[in-house]
């Protein structure tokens, strides 16, 4: 799960992902800067033809790092609960056989990591040097990475699709784990070796599944459901007349679980519709003298944009670059988008991004102390009136200025709207409904059954304006998802019971290992969350909270392991110690 801001990227080698935008400022910025924010696409309205047999992606061009894994083609059908809906799609998947032994030592391992809320082919260096690699490595597994449907080119084939709101219900949590069940019981990789021809199902080999985040939550609820005296051995659909399988793997009671185990990383398996804990959890976790600063800095912004009935907001706003802006709520969530570079941050300094503290550096910049932002004081004149403005809110203005509204295009005058780059009021930027705008998909299973709109705290100490609302930060849901022919939004918002009912923070399950950042804004949903009852960590249930870290840190890795910071290595032997137990226990079993 990723909350991508303006600035997180900034100075890291990664480009703008468009599955993560999440909100609309964010998803007007990245419209102006594809040329889409002035006129409704022709791509969109000639509802793209996507066929999957070909290889180019309509998307996007996949990055270099899918060229040393093949790509193949699992064929689901659309709709695993209706056998009359004939529509099938494509699941990418990606196969390494570099540690497989040719079963020398028994029944060597599958691990399966899902791919998530991004493209597959973004989760292949976790094949080459993170956690597939180490895992299989250390056990002579098999590692696959399984896209998402819908996400990447795992698509409708033969059919003319849009991301409408229509064809976006069968993008749900219930329809991607069935993807997974099915999966596992009919793939057969005698393709790629004939020792495993008739030997790839969970009834010849331990399949064990790992993800991070929303992954990470639906590793969790594949365990729970389909695990050792699951809760859904029983609920796996018939055969599907869409399609034909290359194997017919059963599941048998529950002597042999179709997932023998899994490790759900930074896995929020708690839903709700609002969360402001995201920020709470920055706050608590955040540099110190920076927090405090923010907290002053964003009170005195809050006084200036209500002072005298409002009458010198604009002036407050222009100070960031924003006085053409016209929605106050619009303001407070870019300026607070840099936030969501604190979740940007990694261990590996080539895939994580050290934003947030040159933010700090920039907003605490010539202030004495972690006490005195209010003391120091820069002077600024308003018409009528003289008025002194903090100096950590000209820090803050002067960031905002150079490195979020200056990502905003500018016109051949040299201007920049930035109600068309950051503005929420024009709905029609929203229903674009082409293949292009890839931010439709996280967006609706935000707003279908997940939840997590981000407003400010309703009371306390906050990092963030109180102008940024729960009315404010959902709004985009209407605007994107209008009631369609076969399909509405749930009218009270989210769902968020579809995914609860699941088991929340109480959710275990034998072989069910849960590992968690102790800083990660996210963790407040998960089962190491600060409202879940402590649990005791053992090797038939580990529970790991790595120091000094966020968003699933051990997902990553390097080539040469004896690189990686003690606390990495630490939770990495673990997780070989606790997988190896669990891979004697399969053989036990048999």
């Amino acid at each position: 799960m990723r909350l991508l801001t303006f600035a997180a990227l900034l100075g890291s080698a990664q480009a703008i992902d468009p599955y993560s935008l999440g909100t609309g400022t964010r998803i007007a910025l990245w419209q102006a800067q594809n040329g889409h924010s002035q006129v409704h696409s022709r791509a969109s309205e000639a509802q793209m033809h996507f066929q999957s047999s070909k290889s180019r992606d309509p998307w996007t061009t996949e990055p270099s790092k899918s060229a040393k894994y093949a790509e193949h083609c699992f064929q689901q059908p659309l709709d695993h609960m209706d056998p009359t809906n004939d529509m099938t799609l494509c699941q990418r998947y990606w196969v390494s056989l570099e540690h497989y032994a040719g079963d020398k030592h028994g029944a060597e391992p599958v691990y399966v990591l899902d791919g998530g809320e991004t493209s597959g082919a973004n989760r292949l260096p976790f094949m080459e040097k993170g956690i597939l690699n180490i895992l299989a490595n250390a056990t002579s597994g098999i590692s696959i990475v399984l896209e998402h449907r819908y996400y990447g080119r795992s698509l409708p084939a033969n059919q003319t699709f849009s991301l409408s709101t229509d064809n976006l219900r069968f993008l749900t949590s219930e329809q991607a784990l069935l993807d997974t069940v099915r999966f596992i019981q009919h793939l057969d990789l005698g393709f790629l070796d004939s020792r495993l021809h008739g030997k790839t199902g969970s009834g010849d080999r331990p399949w064990i599944a790992y993800g991070g985040s929303y992954a990470g939550a639906m590793t969790a609820f594949l365990v729970k459901g389909w695990g050792a005296n699951g809760t859904m051995v029983d609920h796996i659909p018939p055969e599907h007349p869409a399609v034909k399988y290359p194997t017919r793997a059963t599941v048998h009671g529950n002597t042999r679980p179709l997932v023998w185990g899994g490790i759900a990383s930074s896995a929020v398996t708690h839903a709700q519709i609002s969360f402001p804990e995201y920020f709470e959890a920055i706050r608590q976790a955040g540099p110190k003298k920076c927090m405090r600063t923010l907290e002053q800095t964003v009170e005195a912004i809050d006084r200036g944009l209500e002072a005298a009935g409002g009458r010198w907001k604009g002036i407050i706003k222009g100070l960031f670059g924003l006085e053409g802006l016209k929605s106050d709520a619009d303001f407070a969530e870019v300026i607070s988008s840099v936030l969501g570079s604190w979740q940007a941050r990694n261990w590996d300094p080539a895939v994580g991004s050290l934003e947030f503290y040159r933010f700090c550096d920039i907003l605490t910049a010539g202030l004495a102390s972690s006490e005195d932002a209010d003391g120091d004081l820069a002077t600024f004149h308003i018409p009528g009136s003289p008025a002194r403005v903090p100096a950590a809110v000209m820090n803050y203005a002067g960031y905002v200025r150079d490195h979020i509204v200056s990502e905003c295009p500018a016109g051949a005058d040299g201007r920049r709207d930035v109600e068309a780059c950051f503005g929420s009021s024009d709905v029609e930027k929203y229903r674009k409904t082409g293949l292009e705008q890839k931010w439709r998909l996280w967006l609706f299973q935000v707003c279908e059954n997940w939840g997590y709109f981000m407003p400010a705290p309703l009371e306390g100490p906050r990092i963030v304006s109180k102008l940024l609302t729960l009315e404010h930060t959902s709004k985009v849901c209407q605007s994107a998802f209008p009631p369609g022919e076969h399909f509405s939004l749930h009218v009270g918002g989210p769902d968020v019971e579809r995914v609860n009912r699941r088991g929340s923070f109480g959710i275990a399950a034998d072989r069910l290992a849960f590992i968690d950042g102790d800083s990660d804004p996210w963790r407040p949903a998960t089962p190491q969350s600060d409202y879940a009852v402590k649990r005791n960590d053992t090797l038939l249930r580990p529970v790991k909270l790595i120091p000094d870290a966020v968003h699933h840190f051990d997902e990553n890795g390097l080539l040469d392991p004896a690189e990686e910071p003690k606390r990495i290595r630490k939770v990495h032997a673990e997780e070989v110690q606790f997988v190896k137990s669990w891979l004697k226990d399969w053989s036990y079993s048999r």
